[in-house]
């Protein structure tokens, strides 16, 4: 009989046919019987030796003990676990010996202390750390004095601390005097750390009188114990509301004498415990000398909380050294809390610049509208950081009132100022601002020039363009026109029709002043599309030299259009012959062989041509064909990047060679011919020495863009 077949049928049977009786129905002692039965019938198969003959005793044992341990089935909990803990023996196999275990861990009451309490002396390790961790987990006091027991039975530094760590993790009161002998006398080093980290854990008064004294005498091996052990007990103080108790601690361990990393640990900790009460002792570590320290500090006030800590720190300034004059204002401004804006405000034209600057700067969380005058006087008037820190506090303070005070106040007074004013509303993406932006976008100054078009082409429509275009056509020849044409563009790609948004600039050409129409032409050459084409075109042959330079600019850029459809002939090698010699060797695709195999091949990327995704070698060379069919007669520009030398014919004939070493690079041959109405042969040879092999075929107009009535098509 195949037992392995046999066991989940027989599992699932009994699965439906068996259901416990209620504790109404039946006494404790028989369910507990009947549990029994059910582990027997389930035991040899979760002591089956092979893993994949226990999964299903294994699993139907699981639901049965889940079925069993709701909070409304206490009785049959209880006999179920005393059952189980019948059949955890050593006579029982391992297998199912620690599937028990696992499934009583979590279910376990009182009922199971004394017999996981008796495996904590199996003599199989796996048992008694299975043991262990059921008896860590068990809710039941009597967990805690079994463990107790065990611990001073105890032999060998490993169960020890594992014992020690299981008390640790229940927080259990009563093992702390244990676990302070043990930290004080232990012989093994690794014990005495358990012992002094449980007592951190811990962390009742015992614990932490202890802990006090092992600061003091602990032996020097276990100093960093002590200190770990005692920052967790602060945090379990503070936990229970004992603030008071936790500052003790960390004001101990904040002292000069302890190293820097530890100080700083303190600090924090401190500032958490005594809250406002900590002010006096971190402002004199802001006053202090030490820079480390002094940002710990200012970053501890920053996170105090409670009413009045805002006053206590402002009225700190004035007393404070110009560098933690720096430190303070900077952390009143991250602090966040406007009370202390006016404080703050008084020394935006202090004598040290860098008190200043950090002034300036906390305006970016604490100002309102009343300062935004001031910053942007400071942000026309000065330079450097106290220039970058007023234009940043524009930027980024909050409030309806912050923008009402940037409105009303552009166009009054000094011109740099509503300058300033301008950026900002720019950068802050202010709607009702971009009439006066549209002013601004020509101002001498760059650093507000630019950010102004920019923020322009985000907040404009198409229905503001003719705006717009004069505005911009106020700026020099040529000035910011990647950011010109990116902001027009920006503009009409609101326009949810793609073949509709080069139309608004197209139609303002014929009527627009020659400065305009450059402005126009840069954005059509970025929005493309046949009409932008065609209108770029036309412009050629403007009375305007401007107009037709920008032109012929626009074309230019337009860039030529890559050929993605070819044939493939390939590899061909000779021997002997490196990929140099292979240029000048003649192989069938340049003769017009017949029986020359070609293969179709696809553009990667929208541009270049992977060869080694269809030949794999090195000093060999292959071909590419394809057609050019043109719908008539005209000059073209084709453009060629090889990796490595690459040879074209035309119709037949040779027009370009270059035998180079070299990578791909766009365009980097070029090369003028004239095209037949009609299907033109394109035939191209590329060598391969070793590495990368790839080709890139361009064809523009003369003039600049793609060519006319061109296609392409590979046979």
């Amino acid at each position: 009989m195949n037992t392995r077949r046999m066991i989940p049928a027989t599992i699932a049977l009994l699965l439906v046919a068996w259901m416990p009786a209620t504790a109404g129905a039946a006494s404790t002692e028989e369910l507990e019987k009947q549990f029994l039965a059910k582990i027997d019938e389930l035991l040899p198969g979760m002591g089956a030796e092979k893993l994949e003959d226990r999964e299903q005793p294994q699993l139907a044992f699981e639901r049965i003990c889940m079925e069993n341990s709701a909070p409304d089935k206490q009785i049959e909990r209880a006999a179920l676990c005393k059952a189980i803990m019948q059949r955890v023996g050593e006579d029982v196999p391992l297998p199912a010996r620690v599937w028990l275990l696992r499934k009583v861990e979590p279910i376990g009451r009182a009922e199971v202390v004394a017999p996981l309490a008796a495996l904590l002396g199996d003599s199989n390790p796996r048992i008694r750390e299975l043991a262990r961790r059921a008896l860590a987990n068990n809710p039941a006091p009597e967990a805690s004095a079994a463990l107790r027991e065990a611990l001073a039975r105890s032999k060998g530094a490993a169960w020890r601390i594992a014992l020690i760590n299981a008390l640790a993790f229940r927080k259990d009161t009563d093992a702390v005097p244990q676990m302070a002998k043990l930290a004080s006398s232990a012989k093994h080093a690794k014990v005495a750390e358990a012992a002094i980290s449980g007592l951190g854990q811990i962390g009742d008064d015992f614990s932490v009188q202890t802990l006090a004294f092992l600061r003091k005498n602990a032996k020097p091996e276990l100093k960093a114990a002590v200190i770990d052990a005692s920052f967790y007990a602060a945090e379990n103080l503070i936990a229970r509301g004992a603030n008071a108790k936790a500052a003790e601690i960390y004001a101990e361990l904040a002292d000069a004498a302890q190293p820097e990393n530890i100080r700083i640990t303190a600090l924090e900790g401190l500032a958490t415990a005594k809250g406002a009460d900590a002010i006096p002792q971190l402002m004199q570590l802001v006053n202090g000398s030490d820079p480390r320290l002094q940002i710990v500090a200012a970053r501890c006030l920053q996170r105090i909380s409670g009413e009045g800590v805002t006053t206590k720190l402002t009225a700190a300034l004035d007393a404070a050294s110009p560098d933690a004059q720096a430190v303070l204002l900077e952390m009143l401004g991250q602090r966040g809390d406007k009370k202390a804006m006016a404080a703050v405000a008084r020394y935006l034209e202090a004598s040290n610049p860098e008190v200043r600057t950090a002034a300036i700067g906390a305006m970016r969380y604490i100002g309102d509208g009343s300062m935004v005058n001031k910053l942007a006087e400071i942000a026309a008037k000065s330079t450097g950081p106290e220039r970058d820190a007023a234009r940043e506090s524009l930027k980024w303070m909050r409030g309806q009132d912050v923008d009402d005070a940037i409105l009303a106040s552009i166009g009054r007074g000094d011109e740099r100022v509503s300058a300033e004013l301008v950026r900002a509303a720019a950068v802050r993406l202010m709607k009702p601002a971009l009439p006066a932006m549209l002013k601004f976008a020509s101002y001498p100054d760059e650093s507000i020039r630019v950010p102004v078009i920019y923020n322009i082409g985000k907040l404009a429509t198409p229905e503001d363009l003719n705006s717009v275009l004069r505005a911009f056509a106020r700026l020099e020849a040529g000035q910011n026109a990647d950011t010109v044409k990116d902001a027009l563009a920006r503009i009409c790609s609101r326009i949810s029709d793609e073949s509709e948004r080069s139309k608004p600039l197209i139609a303002v050409l014929p009527t627009a002043e020659p400065a305009v129409q450059v402005v126009v032409l840069q954005a059509l050459s970025t929005l493309r599309g046949q009409e932008a084409l065609e209108a770029i075109r036309g412009c050629l042959e403007s009375p305007s030299p401007q107009v037709k330079q920008a032109a012929a600019q626009a074309l230019a850029e337009w860039g030529p259009v890559y050929c993605m459809d070819w044939v493939f002939a390939g590899p061909y090698k000779k021997s002997g012959a490196s990929y140099t010699d292979l240029f000048d060797t003649v192989f069938p695709p340049e003769t017009g062989d017949a029986n020359v195999k070609w293969q179709p091949v696809k553009g990667q990327r929208g541009r270049n041509i992977d060869l080694q995704k269809l030949a794999q070698g090195e000093h060999i060379c292959g071909y590419l064909r394809t057609q050019l069919v043109s719908q008539n007669e005209q000059e073209v520009i084709l453009s060629f990047g090889s990796d490595d030398g690459i040879k074209v014919w035309l119709n037949g004939k040779l027009v370009h060679g270059n035998n180079a070493t070299r990578g791909l690079r766009l365009d980097e041959d070029k090369v003028k011919v004239k095209l037949t109405k009609g299907e033109n042969t394109l035939l191209v040879k590329v060598t391969q020495g070793r590495g990368d092999w790839a080709m890139a075929c361009g064809v523009q107009s003369p003039v600049g863009g793609p060519p006319d009535a061109l296609s392409f098509q590979a046979k």
